[in-house]
């Protein structure tokens, strides 16, 4: 049987085999590195293995294949120097980086249940439309818990120190802590908040219930360049990491994929068209068919986000990628 003791993994609740078709389903459309599905949940060996036990249950452990859909209860395993991209049927996404750990579940009530990604430690950066059903999702970790309504966002989960940093490409996330008495915080495009974990207090305090918490200072802050480098470091899949995993894949399911991508595109231009009116007018006149991937249009508004950073102290090989970037000589010619 296989553990799942190793430090550079990443679960996220995902489903089987063929292309996705409920809202809360996902399909992996390309991944890079080590990945592999867990597939079958049950509480005894069902079927054959190899196996793996996560919390009480059993999982089948299968190699991953573009084109497996995604849902609650299956999972997903990145390896160290791993990333997968996950495409919903309205073009929504998430990509996630290595060393990732998350569990996805379904909440809320009179039958309109929406995701919300319990965030262990790791990175994940989604782009969720304003009008599709993930609108008002949740991402949670130690603590905070962040609510979406549609943007281009970045959630790190330090596992080391225990706080959390949000990151906001595109629109706006509300940001509450999980702190005593804590109030929502709005976190605009451009500005990263980070909330640090709730330290005890020393002994000796008042006989309240919420004495022995001490409540943590939150930031608030622009999104510095060395944060950017790393959001791009950590979730754009580039051409030569998806060449280095080639996969022969059934016509049926590369058409499938193609049009899932092609969602994915549409979806990351309206949110452009929506919140940075003035990149969408360099983009605009670029026929959508001619745009390879969303991640082209993604790394676009990263480059962006990074010439207009603020500078902050970090090894000058943390922003090679992007400085180095030719991404714009890709579609642009001045």
């Amino acid at each position: 049987m296989m553990s799942l003791r190793s430090v550079g993994l990443c679960f996220i609740l995902v489903a089987g085999v063929g292309l996705a078709k409920g809202r809360n389903e996902a399909t992996l459309t390309k991944f890079y590195g080590k990945v592999r599905l867990f597939k079958n949940p049950s509480q005894n060996k069902d079927g054959p293995g190899p196996f793996a036990k996560v919390g009480g249950t059993y999982f089948t452990v299968v190699k991953a294949a573009k084109g497996a859909t995604l849902k609650p209860f299956e999972r997903i395993q990145t390896g160290s120097r791993s990333k997968a991209k996950l495409v919903y049927s309205n073009g929504d996404q998430i990509t996630v980086s290595a060393n990732t750990a998350y569990e996805v579940s379904l909440e809320g009530e009179s039958g309109v249940k929406k995701p919300v990604y319990d965030m262990i430690f790791g990175k994940i950066r989604g782009l969720i439309r304003g009008d599709g059903p993930r609108h008002g999702m949740k991402v949670r970790s130690n603590t905070m818990v962040m609510g979406v309504r549609g943007t281009d966002f970045f959630v790190a989960a330090r596992g080391k120190s225990g706080h959390t940093e949000v990151s906001v490409l595109r629109g706006q996330v509300e940001v509450t802590p999980r702190q005593p008495n804590a109030k929502p915080v709005k976190v605009d495009s451009g500005f990263t908040i980070s909330v640090p974990k709730v330290q005890p207090k020393p002994k000796g305090q008042a006989n309240d219930p919420l004495s022995d918490l001490k409540v943590s200072t939150v930031k608030v802050e622009p999104t510095t360049k060395a944060a950017v480098a790393e959001i791009y470091q950590e979730t754009i899949i580039t051409a030569k990491q998806s060449q280095e995993e080639q996969e022969i894949v059934p016509p049926k399911v590369k058409a499938q994929l193609e049009q899932l991508e092609r969602k994915a595109v549409e979806a990351t231009r309206d949110d452009i068209k929506k919140h940075d009116p003035v990149l969408f007018e360099k983009i605009r006149n670029i026929p959508v068919q001619k745009i390879e991937s969303a991640d082209d249009l993604q790394a676009i508004t990263t480059k962006k986000a990074f010439d207009a950073a603020p500078k902050a102290k970090a090894s000058k090989a943390r922003f090679k990628d992007l400085e180095n970037s030719d991404i714009y000589d890709k579609y642009f010619s001045d």
